[in-house]
């Protein structure tokens, strides 16, 4: 490949992250619902039809935000050594809600909702393969099935960063969350790790 083509495809590689990156941030500001298109190609510096050549729509723009937490999610979980992954995966969950916790459950709920399939399903999916595959869930597993299991905990991430919202709680740098999630984790396992 010639160099100029390399810098071709480095800006548009960059052109695409900054777009994602001020949408992700006037989302948080002002909601999905309030940002244009227009909007987001002026406070990145681009064209409208530049934005056209990177995302058909800004729905496309939303999964494609969702897709890059999902695969940013398990990439962190896979490359950890702070513990079981399950504790891991649901701790980067809230770590990635810190710095955008509206648009954060915006996403969340707009895939839940939409007719399409949920990319957010491979949450669902692994958590119940780890429980499933996990002999620290056996006591557990006697009452409830791994899906019920995934579901009590991915609850417990939405149960908590919820009732902030609810109450207008600050969501801080979501510490108080993960030891909940840690908590919770070690009474459905009877087992303690360290923390995260």
């Amino acid at each position: 490949m010639s160099k100029s083509l390399l810098k071709t495809e480095g800006k548009k590689v960059t052109t695409h992250k900054q777009i994602m990156h001020t949408a992700k941030k006037l989302f948080e500001e002002e909601g999905i619902s309030g940002v244009k298109i227009e909007r987001i190609a002026h406070e990145t510096g681009i064209s409208r039809s530049t934005f056209f050549t990177h995302f058909n729509s800004l729905d496309q723009l939303l999964r494609e935000l969702a897709d890059e937490e999902i695969k940013d999610l398990f990439a962190a979980a896979r490359n950890s050594n702070r513990g079981v992954f399950e504790r891991v995966l649901l701790c980067q969950l809230v770590d990635d809600t810190v710095p955008y916790p509206y648009l954060c459950m915006e996403l969340f709920v707009k895939n839940l909702l939409s007719r399409e399939p949920c990319n957010f399903q491979e949450l669902d999916d692994a958590l119940q393969k780890t429980i499933s595959e996990s002999a620290a869930y056996n006591a557990a597993k006697k009452e409830f099935s791994p899906k019920e299991l995934s579901a009590l905990l991915i609850g417990s991430y939405f149960g908590l960063v919820f009732q902030k919202f609810m109450h207008g709680e600050a969501f801080g740098d979501g510490e108080d969350v993960k030891l909940t999630i840690n908590k919770f984790i070690t009474l459905i396992t009877n087992r303690v790790e360290d923390k995260l």
